[in-house]
């Protein structure tokens, strides 16, 4: 499925400026056409954008919620995206999120005008980076009192069922407008170094291991006398930090320890939106892997010792899969026992 050109849709706005641009807070209509845009062709591109900023569950908020509203650190904070399409030829996303300013925004000087507008910009990159399908699927369709609206019901309920097994593709926005971008603040190098110092923070908050952003796509071009940087990340091509949020909240913790204790860099796989974590041996053979479905349980493959497949099902139970796989639910293990369970795999190979 192809994902539309945001190139081209904000060179369309920059070209076609009826002075709009001008305005000094011209954020609102550079969205405002942004839907009109991807409106237009939506019949042509299959992609089909929500009228209204619809919220997403996100581990890294850009804002901390009040703790009464909502306890962050472990059920995430929700964050309303600038825009949202959904593909009608297949279960693709799209989420947007999209900063203009310019160049001297709000009658700063350049430098300090860079350096305010790469600050909300890294906030908005880390926000998607956080992004937790299971409980944005959840908002959907169950919002707590202080996210509803009266129009989730018709709006997003119909589609919550799809977003966990979606492919999900996200992009962050800078548009400034009216000259070239600070390189001192623009460079590559700048926007991942300070991506990941944001990102560094909000883990730092929530007790979580820090892991580097390393499925960042990063691009920059002039479209007149304006310059757009655009990020993009997809979520099949997450690390196995990343993908934890696919699972239970109950099974989480218990995924995040296996990565910690597995000593080689375990792997992501997509096939038709489904993700799994893969925990190699030597880089190829694929001895199990987490799979956060209806029910979130390890299969353990056939490079697993017949011996330790047994061992394991007489120890946390589970089932016997066709061609001698075995797949043990997350419930069955708890977090002290994942030690043991690794050992059985090693210790009975």
């Amino acid at each position: 499925m192809d994902i539309p050109s945001l190139v081209d849709v904000f060179t369309k706005i920059c070209t076609r400026d009826n002075g709009a641009l001008l305005w000094g807070y011209p954020e609102e209509w550079v969205h405002a056409e942004l839907y009109a845009l991807f409106n237009a062709q939506a019949k042509s591109s299959g992609w089909i954008p929500f009228r209204e900023e619809v919220p997403y569950v996100t581990r890294y908020p850009v804002v901390l919620p009040k703790p009464s509203n909502r306890d962050w650190k472990s059920a995430g904070a929700v964050k309303w995206v600038d825009l949202c399409l959904r593909s009608t030829k297949g279960n693709s996303w799209l989420w947007l999120e999209c900063k203009a300013r310019h160049a001297d925004w709000s009658g700063l000087d350049r430098k300090k005008a860079s350096k305010g507008a790469l600050d909300a910009y890294r906030k908005d990159v880390v926000a998607l980076l956080g992004f937790d399908v299971r409980a944005t699927a959840d908002t959907w369709e169950n919002p707590d009192g202080y996210t509803r609206a009266y129009w989730f019901e018709p709006v997003l309920k119909p589609y919550a069922k799809d977003l966990l097994p979606g492919t999900h593709h996200f992009f962050s926005a800078f548009l400034q407008l009216g000259g070239h971008l600070d390189e001192d603040f623009w460079s590559e190098e700048k926007i991942i170094q300070q991506v990941n110092s944001w990102k560094a923070g909000r883990c730092k908050e929530r007790g979580e291991v820090f892991c580097e952003v390393r499925n960042l796509t990063l691009s920059s071009q002039a479209i007149g006398n304006h310059w757009l940087v655009l990020s993009q990340s997809t979520e099949e091509a997450s690390s196995g930090q990343d993908l934890v949020s696919r699972f239970s909240e109950a099974n989480r913790s218990k995924v995040a320890r296996l990565l910690a204790l597995w000593r080689e860099q375990p792997q992501a796989k997509a096939d038709k939106g489904e993700v799994e974590i893969l925990f190699r041996r030597g880089g190829r053979s694929t001895l199990f892997r987490a799979c956060p479905y209806k029910v979130d349980h390890l299969i353990l493959t056939g490079y697993v010792s017949q011996k330790a497949r047994n061992a394991i099902l007489s120890r946390f139970s589970g089932d016997r899969l066709p061609g001698g796989s075995v797949s043990v639910p997350l419930a069955k293990i708890e977090v002290h026992e994942l030690p043991e369970f690794l050992n059985m795999i090693a210790g009975l190979d």
